[in-house]
């Protein structure tokens, strides 16, 4: 392994290195949150340092293969790698005060939200499907301790219970399909197994379906896709409120990484055997997401379902994949930048304004918010039109790029459902912005400002929002600098077709 090598694989030796790190040092220090987020936030900044070293030593379309193939480090890893970091970053400053707070200082917390990205940076470089496998459960089971990391709280304890059962069971279905898949293609390399899908043995394809088909359910659970998605109200609620920002932006973004490169890669040459079953997954899992966050009254609920509906949009993307990634791709990778940062600074604030124990997290409980905090009400709004899709946010222009290219691929249809639900769910996302401006106070806010670092981190989303969004207007030749996080996203997915 050269220098070269080892710059390309440093950020995920770092993260792995921190969870050690911070694991063995909880022996010696019990509980100081401050000195475990300082550590964890350094080592995530060192490792984003390493990725943009490594992005500008190496020319546009690069490729790294590492350990005989099994890992790749390329522009596609590189863009979700740093898409990862900062979301973990956002994470630790959000629960800087609020793990004090809850008696949860405890060094394991931050040495797993390390191992679980550590699996999230794996899953983003991986092209082996055993590889990728790994990377999910090293992700997942780490999560799952997170979940239930406020010891005292039985609604946490049931949430990762849930989680954890819920999840070993896709785990199964997941590691069937890849079992399915060997044994039909011969490898679990995706080169290998697109090399199949593209000239097919007739009497091997109808069990390799049947391999793919379990890859769905594995993948669709990770994501929360209907109808696998029964687990995420519940442990959206139950688990810490840092940690269920976490779960909602990293682990789906970590997911879609593995959705886009199985598909996208190793199974696209065969791709009118599956694309209906995705579609209708697509239309399914929006119309169920916004249906069902109409009757929540628990705002953390609320954001389970809408969750699930956004899932559903970021599916018409993979309907969209065409030989040369098309634009579905590339709208998928702009989209988890606007949909990560937009959920981070809604939990940001949700964080913010729950008491201890997390008493205040009802849609109803927010009423004066903005009469007390108006800054909080202010990011509150911005993240909740970003959902919607109102412009100038980032979420505006990542529905029109999804919805775009549904169409130039020949799903209209697809469109107009996707459009139909951005109507549906302007009701859901407006009642908290008006019970939050139009209702008069009936909570005394003032212990909340223990917890101010998580008001940083919702106005850095906030801004960076308004950023992502006004600069993909120079669409329209409005604002010089040709959207960059468009770029970014254009040039990443070159390196994956």
């Amino acid at each position: 392994m050269n220098s070269m090598h080892l710059l390309a694989l440093l950020p995920l030796l770092i993260c792995c290195a921190a969870g050690l790190g911070l694991l063995m040092l909880e022996v010696f220090v019990k509980e100081n949150p401050t000195l475990f987020s300082g550590l964890s936030l350094g080592a995530i900044a060192v490792a984003a340092a390493a990725t943009l070293a490594n992005w500008t030593a190496n020319k546009a379309g690069f490729s790294i293969p590492l350990f005989g193939g099994a890992i790749t480090v390329d522009a596609y890893s590189q863009f979700f790698t740093m898409l990862l970091l900062g979301s973990a970053g956002l994470t630790i400053i959000m629960g800087w005060k609020y793990m004090e707070r809850e008696k949860m200082g405890h060094g394991e917390v931050y040495s797993l939200l390390m191992f679980a990205l550590t699996g999230m940076l794996t899953l983003a470089m991986g092209t082996n499907l055993i590889t990728l496998f790994v990377g999910v459960e090293v992700m997942s089971i780490a999560i799952y301790v997170l979940v239930g990391a406020r010891r005292q709280s039985l609604k946490g304890n049931e949430a990762a219970l849930k989680y954890f059962f819920l999840g070993a069971f896709s785990s199964g279905i997941l590691l069937y399909g890849i079992a399915l898949t060997y044994g039909m293609v011969g490898s679990v390399q995706l080169d290998a197994i697109k090399a199949f899908a593209s000239h097919p043995d007739p009497a091997k394809l109808p069990l390799a379906l049947v391999g793919l088909a379990m890859l769905l359910i594995g993948m669709g659970f990770k994501v929360a896709a209907a109808p696998f998605h029964a687990w995420t109200p519940d442990v959206y609620e139950g688990a810490p409120t840092p940690i269920t920002g976490f779960m909602a932006t990293a682990v789906k973004t970590a997911s879609f990484a593995f959705f886009l490169r199985v598909l996208g890669v190793g199974f696209l040459p065969i791709k009118p055997m599956w694309v209906d079953v995705v579609a209708g997954l697509s239309v399914l899992t929006m119309f169920t997401g916004n249906l069902l966050a109409f009757v929540q009254t628990n705002i953390k609920r609320m954001l389970a379902y809408s969750s699930v509906a956004h899932t559903g949009y970021l599916m018409m993307g993979l309907v969209a994949l065409s030989t040369a990634g098309g634009p579905g791709a590339q709208a998928i990778l702009y989209y988890l930048v606007a949909y990560s940062l937009t959920n981070l600074g809604a939990f940001a604030c949700i964080t913010f304004l729950s008491k201890q124990n997390e008493k205040l997290v009802n849609i109803d409980d927010f009423a004066g918010v903005a009469k007390q905090y108006p800054g909080i009400a202010l990011i509150l709004g911005i993240c909740f039109a970003s959902l919607i899709g109102i412009p100038p946010t980032a979420g505006f222009f990542g529905k029109y790029a999804l919805f775009t290219s549904v169409i130039s691929g020949g799903y209209a249809w697809l469109a107009v459902v996707g459009i139909v639900n951005s109507i549906l769910s302007v009701y859901y996302y407006l009642r908290p912005v008006v019970v939050m401006y139009m209702d008069e106070p009936k909570n005394d806010w003032k212990d909340a400002v223990g917890v101010a670092p998580a008001r940083i981190a919702g106005w850095v989303c906030a801004v960076m929002l308004l950023w992502a969004g006004i600069g993909s207007v120079s669409l329209l030749d409005i604002v010089p600098g040709a959207q960059p996080i468009l770029s970014w996203a254009q040039t990443s997915v070159a390196s994956l077709f």
